[in-house]
């Protein structure tokens, strides 16, 4: 469980970055205004004018809510693959 918590936090935080440019991107299409060439001449702009700061923010919400989600989901896994008969972990 503490495994699946702390993979879920890694795997966020190091996604988070492109995430960010891609819903950025996102929301300016929807305006019509293009901002971002693509992702990455979405990150340099972001890293230029907010700094690495601009990358992650948002993050600590993203973070805490994986915690329980992927801490869930591997108890979950393991229970159904030993109730299934699955290979027996130490």
């Amino acid at each position: 469980m503490i495994a699946g918590s702390v993979g879920g936090m890694c795997e966020h935080t190091a996604t988070f970055p492109a995430d960010t440019v891609k819903t950025r991107m996102q929301a300016a299409v929807a305006r019509g205004q293009p901002e971002y060439s693509g992702v990455a001449q979405g990150l340099r702009a972001i890293t230029a004018t907010e700094g690495v700061t601009g990358l992650y923010r948002g993050v600590t919400a993203v973070v805490l809510g994986a915690i329980p989600g992927h801490a869930l989901h591997f108890s979950i896994y393991e229970a159904v693959k030993q109730r299934l008969g699955g290979s027996h972990t130490a």
